[in-house]
């Protein structure tokens, strides 16, 4: 096995820039129009400083969505049999391909998309000013809210996309919120099973409750770092679960 090389990865980054990047030009414009839209569909609260930060809000919104598609589109190479046979002639690992796969859909992705907002809310603002409107907070990527979800986004949105993106061929999108519908859907029922049988002594029948939920017993201990453990474990695990598939499809 050869051993990773920066170089290469670099390369293979580059390479992913001319193939999907060349369609990151085309959303800038509509990014601007959803921000006026939004803007002019809100209650304007935030004008008399008594609402959340409107921009900081959009782009957390704008971020989980553009980003999810962004990652399950990154690998759109491998979902034919020319595509898996034109990157088999790459000279690079599939460790190397994935890692660059990785890169350009999540940091590098999260770069852009950064700046370009940041640029494109200041240019909202300086247009309703012409116009004497405003009085909102500009756009603040180091509020505490916004590094939350930046990282739930590469804990979580991005390994997802990465896993849907090479799990299916066609249609990856509807495909990837009906597998979400459907593993929640089952952990829901899952839940409610469980919780029917720990606590069967209350109820008659399936729903009827008769008697008293005794949950004095339960301890539950659950501190500020649980979240970010279980999101990290399961974020580790998606990228292990699409990488392991990422080899398969290479074969």
């Amino acid at each position: 096995m050869q051993p990773i090389s920066v170089h290469r990865i670099w390369l293979l980054i580059r390479r992913n820039v001319m193939l999907y990047g060349q369609k990151l030009w085309a959303y800038p414009g509509p990014l601007l129009g959803i921000m006026f839209i939004v803007w002019s569909m809100s209650d304007k609260s935030y004008a008399e400083g008594s609402a959340s930060n409107f921009l900081n809000s959009l782009y957390i919104v704008v971020l989980i969505v553009l980003g999810f598609y962004t990652s399950a589109h990154v690998l759109s190479e491998h979902k034919t049999a020319d595509g898996r046979q034109s990157s088999l002639t790459v000279p690079a690992s599939d460790a190397e391909k994935f890692i660059a796969s990785w890169f350009y859909s999540g940091p590098l992705f999260m770069l852009v998309y950064t700046v370009a907002f940041f640029f494109l809310s200041w240019i909202m603002i300086g247009i309703l000013g012409i116009f004497g409107i405003g009085g909102f907070p500009a756009f603040n990527p180091f509020e505490e809210v916004v590094l939350k979800n930046i990282t739930f986004f590469f804990l979580v949105i991005q390994p997802a996309g990465l896993l849907a993106a090479i799990a299916f061929d066609r249609a990856v999108i509807p495909k990837a919120f009906g597998t979400l519908l459907a593993v929640a859907l089952s952990l829901g029922a899952l839940g409610i099973l469980t919780f029917r049988i720990v606590y069967r002594d209350a109820f008659e029948g399936f729903f009827t409750q008769v008697g008293k939920l005794n949950v004095d017993g339960a301890n539950f201990s659950v501190n500020t770092d649980s979240p970010f453990v279980l999101l990290l474990v399961l974020g580790l695990m998606l990228l292990a679960a699409t990488y392991f598939k990422f080899q398969e499809k290479s074969v």
